[in-house]
This record gives C-alpha cells, sequence and structure tokens, in this order.
C-alpha cells in the first residue's frame, strides 16, 4: 500500500497539544501528527499481543478467577490471624 495523504480539521485543544508537544519535541506539528498514529498503532498492537498471552494462559489453566484468589486470602489471613497470640 502506498502513500495515504489525509487533510484533516482537528479541534483547537488537540491542535494546541499537537502544537506544545511539537515545540517540547523541537519538532514540527506535521512530524508529531504523523508519529503519534504510529504510537497508538504499536500500543494497540502490543495490547493485541498481551490479550493473545492471556487467553493461551487461561486456555492452559494457569489463571486463576479472582473471587477465587479472593476467597484464598481470606484463608491465609484468618489462618493468621487464628495464630497472633492476643
Amino acid at each position: 500500500m502506498g502513500a495515504m495523504r489525509l487533510t484533516l480539521d482537528l479541534p483547537e485543544a488537540l491542535s494546541a497539544g499537537i502544537a506544545a508537544l511539537a515545540a517540547s519535541e523541537g519538532r514540527s506539528p506535521e512530524a508529531v501528527a504523523l508519529a503519534v498514529p504510529s504510537w497508538r498503532i504499536a500500543d494497540f498492537e502490543e495490547a493485541r499481543a498481551e490479550l493473545a498471552q492471556a487467553e493461551a494462559d487461561i486456555a492452559a489453566g494457569l489463571i486463576m478467577p479472582h473471587d477465587e484468589v479472593m476467597e484464598e486470602m481470606r484463608g491465609w489471613a484468618a489462618a493468621l490471624r487464628a495464630r497472633k497470640p492476643g
């Protein structure tokens, strides 16, 4: 796929944010506006990989439901309190 040309009318707050980020990094607003989607795509791909790993862990039985963890923790805490001289 080749390059894509987009023309966007950005909300004032977003435009100001891009300008501020560009100024703080010594870059042009256009360079910042071009980089941001790349960062978000990378974040999305990372999240997708983490989700796939979590699903594999669930399928392998490596994940314990939160309710079960909390039940075990309450039992553990109760046992500690029972042992504590009082």
